[in-house]
This record gives structure tokens, C-alpha cells and sequence, in this order.
């Protein structure tokens, strides 16, 4: 018995080893499966993330299937380059709040001051919620000629220029039409009126206190009005087609740009000629111009040319030059720092040094510039200067850090971006596309953080 009893425990002892050894093995296999699933999850998500990476530089319209490869390769295996590569995907996807939906063309845009408020010319939106505040009551066929809009100061009123050489007052609140304005044309130009009426262009700029309007377009003369009696009080001629005019942040000037290759400061009720700059043989005929709040600086864009003069004396004060044609200029709202964008890049000058802000903000894409389409827009600075917003004929609007000169925000968009632009507050932010039919919006957009 004793012996059974000992053979028994060996026994017994035997297969317990057996046993473990058994479940040992199975335990080393499975961990060495595991390794392995591991190993190949984490291949897969750093494939994922460089594809990512990949699609995300090549074309702003593969933005959100570069977040998606991104989310899977958290899935597959967290790491901190794939979490890198998500939240640089994430942060340039689009927040739109909302979309106003419209009839025909978008030719012009403008933004309330002091309210939250949108229009196209044609409607009043509630810039937060997208819903329509009010529509303009135009005659059979007038809005199709709308060309230029903006508000008043106080955001009461809204002026729209139109093809038909009209300037017309409404009440923003009610779309009541309160004023008409008629420029009367010289001869030579009024004989052109039905035939071109389409083609003619028009800028609208009320005065600071509301009481003036400014118009330019369709004629060699830019006029003055005086907006309660409806009476012209001044004319501001060039030699040639007048393309924009402007009051200057005081209100007491207006800047005007023509065919003729000058641009011109007036004093606004008297019609004074103050300041004429006259371009280089170099230059192109038409020009962007803008002047900075003080009104101390007034900047030209010309051919690759931007110069920056002196108001007071009209003397040049700096020249800054790009590689191709600028497209627009403009000024930060405390006018200490300059924005200027050619075919492909923008760019952001200190005025007082002329030096750059950062480094150049390039656009990517190997087809830019190809075309008019992928051609630059327009730029424009936040209300606090720290940001820039630029349209882009690639289908994209972008907002870009003026210190780094790096890309922050990337919206892709149906249709060429004609305008990108910041709400005063800084929480709205605007763009408008032209397309055809359904792509022809306009968008507001959650602001950045």
C-alpha cells in the first residue's frame, strides 16, 4: 500500500508538471501571437499616419480622409506622433455655422460693426444663426446689377452700388429703400451705359458719422454725397476710368484708384486734390490701394510693386516687392502692420521698418499659379492682428499665425474662394465662392481659437 501510495504522488506529480509545462508553452505561445498582433497593428498605424501625413500635404480636399486614417491609427496603436498627426488634421477641419442660401451671383459681402449682421447686397442675415433679417426691395432686374455693399457705422443702413451706376440706401433692419443716388456720366461714358451694363463696376464707403457716401465706378469720376438732401457735394476726377474709392479712417479724405495709373487723396467736401502718386512705367495700369487708420501711410499695389507713401507730402516712403502681380493689400485696423499677397504667397510687413513679420505664407500645391483659378484673392486681418485670413483660387480659404507664418485653419470649399474675411468680434468668420449653381455660397464659419 505504502508503495501505491508513493507511485500514486509521482505520478500525480508528473502530470501537474506536465500540465504546467503545457500551460506554460500555450501562455509563451500566445503572448509571441500577441507581440506579433501587436507588431502588425502598430506597422499598420504608422502606415496609416503617414499616408495621412501624406494626403494632408498634398490637397486641402483630402482634409477629412486624413482625419479618418488618423483616427484609425489611434485605434490600431496610440502613440504620440499618430496623436500628432490627428490633431493637425483636426484643427484645420471646417466648423460652419451657417450657410446663406441666395439667388445668382456672390459679387460683394459685407459685415456689421457693431452687430453681428451679414449682407450680399441683396439680403440681411443674423450672422450667428444664418437666418434672414431682411431682403432689399429691388425694381425688376436691379439686384442682378449689384456690385458693391456696405454698412454704416452704426449698422442701421446699408449702401449698394450697382452696374446702373445706382447707389441705393436701405434700412438694414426693415430692407425699406430710404435713399436713391444716380451719378450722371459724361457723355462719352453714358452712351456705353446699355451696352455694358452689366460689366460696369461700382464701390460704395459710407463716412465715419454717416452723413457722406463716396462712389466710384462706370465713369472718370469719383462723387461725394451728401447722404440726407441726396445732393452731390463733390467730384473727384482722373484721366481715365475711376475703379474705387474710399473715405480714409478720420472721414475727412477719400482715397480714389483709376485707369490712369494714379492714386489720388481729396479732401471729401471740397473735392481738393491733396496727394496724386503717379506709378512707374513699370507698373500695371490698375491698382490696389488702401490707406492705414491714422491716414498717415497710403499703400499701392501696382505690377509686382507695393509702395508705401507718405499722405501728407505724397513722397514714397518704402517699396516692397513681390514676385509676381499683387493681388490685394490692406493694413491691420491699428495700422501698424502691412498684408500684401502675389499669385502664390502672403506676406505681412512691420510699416514703421518694412521688415517681415514672418516668414512667408506659401501655398503648397504644385499647380498654384497655373491659372487664374489657383491664383490668391485677398487678405485680411483679425481685429486683433494676430491673424490672417486668405482667399484661394485652389477652392480653399486659410488662416495663418502672423508671428510663425504658419497655417492654422484650412477650409476646403466647392468653387474659386473670392473673399475670406474676420468678423469684427473675431468669433465669425467669412467666406464667399463662385461656381456654378450650388456652388456659389456664402459661408460663416466658427472663428478660431
Amino acid at each position: 500500500m505504502s508503495l501505491a501510495l508513493i507511485v500514486s504522488i509521482i505520478l500525480t506529480i508528473v502530470a501537474l508538471t506536465q500540465r504546467q509545462q503545457a500551460i506554460a508553452q500555450k501562455n509563451l505561445a500566445d503572448q509571441r501571437r500577441a507581440e506579433a498582433e501587436r507588431a502588425t497593428q502598430v506597422a499598420l498605424s504608422r502606415q496609416l499616419a503617414a499616408q495621412s501625413e501624406l494626403l494632408r500635404n498634398q490637397h486641402p480636399t483630402f482634409l477629412p480622409r486624413t482625419v479618418l486614417l488618423a483616427a484609425e491609427a489611434m485605434q490600431r496603436f496610440s502613440s504620440i506622433d499618430t496623436y500628432v498627426f490627428l490633431r493637425a488634421g483636426v484643427s484645420l477641419l471646417p466648423r460652419r455655422l451657417a450657410q446663406m442660401e441666395h439667388d445668382g451671383d456672390v459679387r460683394c459681402v459685407a459685415m456689421a460693426i457693431d452687430s453681428r449682421r451679414l449682407t450680399n447686397g441683396e439680403r440681411v442675415w443674423d450672422a450667428v444663426t444664418g437666418q434672414e433679417v431682411s431682403r432689399f426691395q429691388f425694381q425688376p432686374d436691379e439686384n442682378d446689377q449689384v456690385r458693391a455693399v456696405a454698412f454704416s457705422q452704426d449698422d442701421k443702413f446699408v449702401v449698394t452700388g450697382t452696374g446702373g451706376q445706382f447707389a441705393f440706401l436701405w434700412d438694414a433692419a426693415t430692407g425699406q429703400r430710404l435713399k436713391t443716388f444716380r451719378q450722371k456720366r459724361q457723355k462719352s461714358y453714358a452712351a456705353l451705359e446699355d451696352v455694358f451694363r452689366h460689366d460696369f463696376s461700382m464701390t460704395v464707403s459710407f463716412s465715419p458719422d454717416g452723413k457722406y457716401l463716396a462712389t466710384a465706378g462706370g465713369d472718370i469720376q469719383a462723387r461725394v454725397w451728401e447722404v440726407e438732401g441726396q445732393k452731390e457735394v463733390a467730384t473727384l476726377p482722373h484721366q481715365n476710368m475711376v475703379r474705387w474709392a474710399a473715405f480714409t479712417g478720420n472721414g475727412q479724405q477719400v482715397l480714389t484708384a483709376g485707369d490712369d495709373g494714379t492714386v489720388r487723396l481729396w479732401e471729401a467736401l471740397s473735392g481738393h486734390e491733396l496727394t496724386r502718386i503717379t506709378h512707374d512705367e513699370e507698373a500695371e495700369q490698375y491698382s490696389e490701394a488702401s490707406s492705414n487708420s491714422s491716414g498717415k501711410y497710403i499703400v499701392v499695389g501696382a505690377g509686382r510693386r507695393v509702395s508705401l507713401w507718405e499722405s501728407a507730402t505724397g513722397r514714397v516712403s518704402r517699396r516692397l516687392v513681390h514676385k509676381t502681380a499683387v493681388a490685394d493689400v490692406t493694413f491691420s485696423h491699428d495700422g501698424k502692420l502691412l498684408a500684401t499677397c502675389d499669385t502664390t504667397t502672403a506676406r505681412v510687413w512691420d510699416v514703421a521698418s518694412s521688415a517681415l513679420i514672418a516668414p512667408p505664407m506659401i501655398q503648397q500645391e504644385a499647380n498654384i499659379g497655373s491659372s487664374l483659378r489657383d491664383k490668391l484673392k485677398s487678405v485680411d486681418f483679425s481685429a486683433d492682428g494676430k491673424l490672417l485670413a486668405t482667399a484661394n483660387g485652389d477652392q480653399t480659404a486659410r488662416i495663418w499665425d502672423v508671428t510663425s507664418g504658419n497655417e492654422i485653419v484650412r477650409l476646403p470649399l466647392k468653387g474659386m474662394v473670392d473673399m475670406a474675411s474676420f468678423g469684427a468680434d473675431g468669433k465669425v468668420f467669412v467666406t464667399t465662392n463662385s461656381g456654378n449653381g450650388p456652388e456659389e455660397n456664402i459661408d460663416l464659419w466658427d472663428g478660431p481659437d
